[in-house]
């Protein structure tokens, strides 16, 4: 099975905005969350992301596969969901 719906906690930073922006590009459907928003994250937005803004279990409902950036603490709350 090939995932169809990419998250990636800490879509924000420079790192996950670029890997965000290769599978938008290849038509796979993403979300993302992070702790602030920023220019990336509001162009990523513009590109056809879903981004929220803090991390939350919720975020993960219907994601085939989870993305997170070594910012992202080992226990947070949404990645231990």
């Amino acid at each position: 099975m090939r995932a169809r719906h990419f998250h990636l906690m800490g879509i924000g930073g420079v790192g996950m905005c670029g890997i965000a922006e290769v599978l938008l590009g290849e038509g796979v459907a993403v979300s993302g969350c992070d702790l602030a928003d920023n220019e990336r994250t509001r162009r990523l937005t513009k590109l056809g992301a879903v981004i929220r803004r803090g991390h939350d279990p919720a975020h993960l409902e219907g994601v085939d596969a989870l993305v997170v950036t070594a910012a992202v603490a080992s226990d947070d709350r949404e990645l231990i969901a």
